[in-house]
């Protein structure tokens, strides 16, 4: 070393220069400190399974696991996931936290997706909620989001404790605006309640339809499907409204499908999916080919029951919405894809249909908001293999 130091000194005294290298990492020069709100691969998250890979090493002080997952794609071509309650901390080599539990736990959470990054995007607080609670008490779980141009809408269940049942009961869903810088870090807006929107009562119990459990957009449309339980039922009915995607606001936007025609009135909603045959009261729902796919868990929380889709051609009605078996004895257990997502690159080799053209509406026809819906075709099957 002495002479290594040397011979520097001997040529900065010749050539007036000193050369300094290898020294990154050093006391000199530190590594740069990663930064907690992201992950980066080496190889292109073009599959489930290079994102699944990507996810299994995330693990930070901003964000290490969650529950639920509902994804929107952005105006810029970023794909955005959407979670509830999130988990963070560093984990050890066998993948456990220190000390046995995470550092800090969040109520919801987004993470971003582009070519080769992971991107836990930041709400008002960094680390804290993505959409944040309010200072009365209500949080938010997201359940479905839209977006275009430069603006996202996110819809949320929002949800207070509560000394009974499982710590919390619900008191309604509410919808929140972005602006998306490209490529940058959402901007909230606020965070608002539909006039007329009271589903649940003091207690949690739902009376209501809750506007959405699901939602997709197309044709400049946003539509909602809505679920109700009923008294003796394993399910939920489900029903559709649908609003221009620039009045979401705007109460007095909303239609309702009621018996073949667009209605202002939501009392007078038909149901697609009658309560005894139905879905969860929260569901994955995918457009296909000018169609749709409800993707869902039956059978009472907290219990084994089966997964099931229920398939809507382009020329569909509530008669043709039958529920197909895809897995049985499926626990706490739904499956999402990204869009476009080949059904063969899906995580844990589950496998359903991918989201593809439109959604199961008549925004097509030139008959203004009493367009009909064409003449029923026959149930068609999506179903995908499941298992090995």
């Amino acid at each position: 070393m002495r002479n290594h130091r040397l011979r520097q000194a001997a040529h900065v005294a010749a050539t007036g220069t000193l050369v300094v290298t290898h020294l990154a990492g050093t006391a000199c020069i530190p590594n740069p400190v990663p930064d907690p709100h992201r992950y980066c691969s080496a190889t292109p998250l073009d599959s489930a399974a290079a994102i699944q890979k990507a996810f299994n090493s995330f693990h930070t002080q901003v964000w290490s696991g969650t529950d639920g997952g509902v994804g929107v794609r952005l105006g810029d071509g970023r794909y955005v996931l959407l979670f509830g309650d999130t988990f963070q901390g560093t984990v050890d080599r066998t993948g456990g936290f220190a000390n046995g539990r995470p550092s800090g736990m969040v109520n919801n959470s987004a993470v971003a997706i582009d070519r080769t990054c992971l991107t836990a995007l930041k709400g008002k607080k960094d680390g804290g909620e993505f959409i944040p609670g309010e200072p009365t008490g209500q949080h938010y779980w997201p359940i479905g989001a839209v977006a275009s141009g430069s603006k996202m809408w996110v819809f949320s269940m929002q949800w207070v404790k509560y000394a009974g049942g499982l710590g919390f009961r619900l008191t309604g869903t509410r919808v929140s605006t972005y602006t998306v810088p490209t490529n940058g870090n959402p901007i909230l807006g606020g965070t608002y309640r539909r006039a007329g929107d009271s589903p649940f009562d003091g207690t949690g119990n739902q009376t209501d339809v809750m506007w959405p459990a699901s939602v997709v957009s197309s044709g400049g449309y946003v539509y909602l499907y809505g679920s109700k339980p009923r008294a003796g039922a394993s399910g939920n009915s489900v029903y559709l409204s649908r609003v221009p995607i620039n009045r979401m606001l705007t109460a007095g936007a909303w239609r309702y499908w009621s018996d073949g025609k667009w209605t202002a009135t939501p009392s007078a909603a038909t149901a697609l999916i009658d309560a005894g045959s139905g879905p969860e009261g929260a569901f994955d729902l995918r457009a296909m080919g000018g169609g749709c796919v409800i993707t869902s868990r039956t059978g009472a929380f907290g219990s084994s029951g089966t997964l099931s889709q229920w398939v809507a051609p382009a020329n569909w009605s509530r008669n043709n919405l039958d529920g197909q078996v895809l897995m049985r004895n499926a626990n706490y257990y739904m499956v999402r894809l990204a869009e476009g997502e080949s059904a063969r690159d899906a995580p844990h080799r589950h496998r359903v249909a991918a989201a593809a053209a439109a959604a199961p509406a008549d925004h097509k026809s030139r008959r203004g908001d009493r367009g009909a819906a064409a003449r029923p075709g026959p149930a068609t099957s999506v179903n995908r293999h499941l298992g090995p």
